[in-house]
């Protein structure tokens, strides 16, 4: 999945960064998000209204934002998660 068809499918506002992570010696970030299921489209009352979402992103180059970007409350839209990461990988988890 690439990042485009990610935002395209997941509604992340309101959803928290739990924690980001970036492995040098992979070239991996993974992030850990607070993520809002019950504003997903096909959510439904037997799923969880919160989970735990893992994305990873390989082959990544650097990472680069101001520290305060990780450190937000939720997440108000999604560029601020494209800007975190090279447009050309793609997440997995």
């Amino acid at each position: 999945m690439t990042l485009k068809e990610m935002v395209e499918k997941y509604y992340f506002h309101d959803s928290s960064i739990d924690s980001v992570e970036f492995d040098p010696e992979t070239r991996e970030v993974t992030l850990l998000i607070d993520f809002c299921n019950w504003m997903q489209e096909d959510y439904s009352s037997d799923k969880e209204e919160n989970i735990v979402l893992k994305l990873v992103f390989s082959n990544v180059s650097r990472i680069s934002g101001e520290k305060p970007l990780f450190d937000l409350i939720g997440i108000l839209d999604c560029k601020s998660l494209i800007m975190a990461m090279p447009l050309n990988s793609s997440p997995k988890g």
